[in-house]
């Protein structure tokens, strides 16, 4: 049984034993160890738990703004973080300064984050209470609200990382091989996808062209090659075709044809690239 369906059954031992192991084949990977880190928090190993998000910190600069909701949104953890700061000082950069000496009961005040729209508005974490088994709590990996007794733990997956081709890179003609290339540390679920999107705005001429252009790819690859066809689709600007792209991690709701989605990760960066 894997780490993700062992704490989805209450079996956070189980779940601790699984996620170790993969550790062990590639202790590089942020979000085993932030995952792992939740399994932690549901045994109330509180230091054990943020070890690992030490350890989330010290890998990927892209996890700050999880492991900060995580800290914040439970009161134990926070506590735990206070109590040994100078163990932790990357997790206390993260969150605010207490306003009195913080105990185990101390409840963190979180602030206010910026979130994407299309990401659900996660719930402040009550206080953790003893675990009994008729009240065995779910660990919710993705960020679909699901509702499960005391406590309830939400991750907000990281951005996508693009690689190539680099900012304002430049082709020139028709059959110019351009492939958009990203990465990302999760492994994607039966029914989440990466969607590629690009857009274009450029200056109508005798040409049967587009001024206004858009161009979507739903793909399960880290990688796809940009269709030679657009090149007489879209409009140049001057001489050029000036093309904007992203990449996100969404659930299609209408088809892989549409590029109506669920969104479930933050926006990747926008890059641009010139294609003459």
């Amino acid at each position: 049984m894997d780490g993700r369906a062992a704490a989805a059954e209450g079996k956070y031992k189980e779940s601790e034993i699984a996620y170790s192991a993969a550790i062990d084949l590639n202790e590089n990977n942020p979000a085993t160890h932030f995952e792992r880190a939740l399994v932690l928090v549901a045994l109330e190993d509180y230091e054990g738990a943020l070890a690992d998000l030490d350890t989330v910190l010290s890998l990927s600069k892209d996890w700050d703004t999880p492991v900060q909701r995580e800290v914040q949104e439970n009161s134990e953890l926070y506590a735990a973080v206070w109590r040994e700061k100078e163990n932790h000082q990357a997790l206390v950069a993260l969150v605010p300064t207490p306003t009195n000496t913080p105990t185990a009961s101390a409840t963190a005040t979180p602030t206010t984050m910026p979130i994407p729209t299309s990401i659900p508005t996660p719930t402040p974490i009550p206080t953790l209470t003893p675990f009994s088994a008729p009240s065995t709590p779910t660990i919710p990996i993705l960020l679909t609200p699901i509702p499960v007794p005391t406590p309830t733990f939400e991750v907000v997956l990281p951005p996508i990382t693009l690689v190539a081709p680099s900012n304002h890179s430049d082709y020139r003609g028709k059959n110019s091989q351009i492939v958009l290339q990203w990465k990302w540390d999760w492994e994607l679920s039966q029914d989440q996808y990466f969607l590629v999107n690009a857009k274009f705005t450029g200056v109508a001429d005798n040409r049967v062209c587009r001024e206004n252009w858009s161009y979507f790819k739903w793909t399960k690859e880290t990688s796809i090659a940009v269709d030679p066809w657009l090149y007489d689709v879209i409009c140049p600007s001057s001489d050029k075709r000036t093309i904007e792209w992203t990449v996100q991690v969404g659930q299609p709701t209408n088809g892989l044809d549409k590029p109506d989605a669920l969104l479930l990760d933050l926006p990747s960066e926008i890059r641009v690239f010139q294609w003459h």
